[in-house]
């Protein structure tokens, strides 16, 4: 009679775990309109963010994609943004990073193949120090090593070059030298 009193409450205690373990906070994933990556957000962020998706006025003209996430207004605050990933094809990358400075706040993170990624972080928090809008703003804020974690490239084949290209290729080049002032890709606007 114990065992079947015993048997009992582990299957009790059993179901209770599981129960609880379905009730528990999932967090929020993002996959690439390109299809190119997957970002596991973290629990912090569900019902709290915006997604913008290649915004027409944005500082990487380049880029084939630009992903932002901002911070859901609350009250009479504005949306501010929390992290942007770009993302370039690998040879038009590797032309902007030997012509162009890359801006602070970055981190590279890691290609799928096709594609090289970028994320950019604020630099500091836009919102007035020691108001409910600035700590929410802390509170929300993803660290470098969360976005590491949870970013996943999805492996893609490369684009190939078009025949053109090929045969522009084949060509010797003529060195010329153009003396333009670098130019610098700004980070995303606040505002």
């Amino acid at each position: 009679m114990r065992w079947l009193i015993a048997l009992f409450c582990t299957a009790v205690l059993g179901f209770g775990l599981w129960g609880l373990w379905l009730l528990r906070p999932v967090a929020p994933q993002f996959k690439s309109p390109l299809g190119a990556y997957t970002l596991d957000m973290p629990v912090r962020w569900s019902g709290n963010y915006l997604v913008a998706l290649n915004p027409k006025e944005t500082s990487f003209p380049e880029a084939a994609e630009v992903v932002t996430f901002w911070t859901l207004p609350k009250g009479n605050e504005q949306a501010m943004p929390l992290l942007t990933i770009v993302a370039h094809e690998e040879a038009v990358f590797k032309k902007l990073r030997r012509k162009l400075e890359i801006p602070d706040a970055r981190l590279q993170l890691p290609g799928n193949g096709r594609y090289a990624f970028m994320a950019y972080f604020p630099q500091s928090n836009p919102y007035a120090d020691y108001t409910r809008a600035a700590k929410r703003f802390e509170r929300m804020l993803m660290t470098p090593m969360e976005l590491v974690e949870g970013f996943k490239p999805i492996p893609m084949e490369p684009v190939k070059p078009k025949k053109a290209q090929r045969r522009a290729a084949k060509k010797p080049a003529v060195k010329t030298v153009i003396g333009a002032p670098k130019t610098v890709i700004g980070t995303p606007k606040t505002n």
